[in-house]
């Protein structure tokens, strides 16, 4: 028993770092694109 929890828990951390690696991709994406045009405006 305590060993399948520690699977779940397992799984779990290694799917939000998935989501962590492809949100930081998309933001990176984003900076690219909008943090200059944005400083030019300010």
């Amino acid at each position: 028993m305590k060993n399948s929890s520690y699977k779940n828990v397992f799984l779990k951390a290694k799917l939000w770092e998935n989501i962590g690696t492809e949100i930081s991709k998309t933001g990176d994406e984003a900076r690219k694109s909008y943090d200059w045009s944005s400083c030019k405006e300010i």
